[in-house]
């Protein structure tokens, strides 16, 4: 049971106690700043040491006929509408002292794209389609979650490509196997290669993250870690 608790969190989004909340998850979820996500725009959030800046557009008609209907079927996702929707345009995260930074463009995979939605009240959380190379986000931009998110979805990305083509396809197959069929009945070894992939992905995030500003609190280790 403490593998499906632990993939179930991710992949699911499992809502928290209030205790939980009153914590670190209430910590990871204040935003750093107000955004109005207009059709198109920017936005450059900063609290004590830390800078989030941002851009995005409303997807084309073209873009929205690019994605994956098999992935949004599957997801559950079928009823998003596009006009809610925004294409991630670049997003870099800097420590302002040391001028060091993380810039999205350096670490997202050759022809990913990132869609996020900003409806209030939505879980946070993503998915990543990794056959449409599409990264989607359940949130806006403006909490150090939604960062956490991001990165983590991204890391699924770079999972997936620098495998070989046939554990590709057991990727895909054991994602697609989880999302479907009952869970009593996955096997072992397609339940592992889930949890390699979360494993994997979360070592990514972890990894491009740790450069970030330790001493603003905002992304202090024990909280994440407790996110995670």
């Amino acid at each position: 049971m403490e593998k499906f608790s632990y993939v179930d969190r991710h992949l699911e989004k499992v809502g928290l106690s209030e205790e939980d909340e009153s914590g670190w998850y209430r910590r990871l979820s204040e935003p750093l700043g107000k955004v109005e996500y207009k059709d198109a725009g920017s936005a450059s959030l900063e609290r004590d040491n830390l800078e989030i800046s941002f851009s995005w557009t409303t997807p084309s008609a073209e873009v929205l006929s690019t994605l994956n209907q098999k992935f949004i079927s599957e997801r559950g996702l079928g009823g998003l509408d596009g006009k809610r929707m925004r294409l991630l345009g670049g997003l870099v995260l800097t420590e302002k002292s040391s001028g060091k930074s993380i810039d999205l463009q350096e670490v997202l995979p050759p022809g990913y794209r990132v869609i996020f939605v900003p409806q209030e009240g939505m879980a946070s959380g993503g998915d990543t389609d990794v056959i449409g190379k599409t990264i989607y986000i359940w949130g806006g931009l403006a909490r150090p979650k939604d960062m956490l998110n991001l990165f983590h979805e991204i890391g699924h990305g770079v999972d997936y490509e620098r495998r070989s083509e046939a554990d590709r396809k057991e990727f895909i197959a054991s994602y697609e196997n989880y999302h479907q069929a009952d869970r009593r009945a996955l096997t072992h070894a397609a339940l592992e290669q889930v949890l390699k992939s979360e494993r994997n992905a979360w070592a990514f995030a972890l990894k491009t993250l740790k450069g970030l500003p330790k001493e603003s609190g905002i992304m202090r280790k024990e909280d994440v870690l407790s996110f995670i």
